[in-house]
């Protein structure tokens, strides 16, 4: 049998041969352009949108200009409230945040958590324009005990979709 002699010298990572490319996708460093959030003044479903001419498609890395300068806009689809410039820090809560299997489950919005139901009934998501975040999808929600269960509630809330935001999903 052949010896195999380890390094002490530590490996480059693909962050260090690619001046970041790697470092910012999997230092979880995007956003999508478009999410989901509780309206300040009605709890109904609003929208934030990423409005900037460099913000293009549904995912914009943390490294974009457009992200940098946080220029969000948020309507109401329900109400008439509106406000432009919000930094992204103030785009919450999340409309679509639940428990789950005893997770907390959450998704930017209705297109990513259906791109999160597939994947947890493994079908495949090959070309989902939310593909590239399958890699952020937290680990207690693929173990096989939670799966199904998280699968079918959000299932069930995008059938049913929440006219009012309830207490547990709504911070404050």
């Amino acid at each position: 049998m052949r010896k195999v002699k380890f390094s002490q010298k530590a490996a480059p990572t693909s962050s260090a041969m690619d001046n970041g490319a790697a470092h910012v996708r999997y230092g979880h460093k995007t956003t999508p352009t478009l999410i989901d959030v509780v309206c300040s003044k009605c709890g109904m479903q609003a929208t934030a949108k990423l409005i900037s001419e460099e913000a293009i498609g549904v995912v914009a890395s943390d490294l974009n200009p457009a992200v940098q300068k946080d220029r969000w806009s948020v309507a109401c689809r329900h109400c008439t409230y509106r406000m432009s410039s919000v930094p992204k820090n103030e785009v919450t809560p999340f409309f679509w945040e639940f428990e789950a299997a005893g997770c907390r489950v959450w998704a930017w919005n209705e297109a990513h958590l259906g791109m999160l139901a597939s994947v947890l009934l493994g079908e495949s998501i090959g070309g989902h324009s939310y593909e590239c975040l399958r890699t952020y999808i937290h680990k207690e929600w693929l173990l096989k005990r939670n799966r199904l269960r998280i699968a079918k509630e959000i299932a069930n809330r995008i059938a049913n979709k929440p006219l009012q935001v309830t207490a547990l999903t709504r911070r404050t």
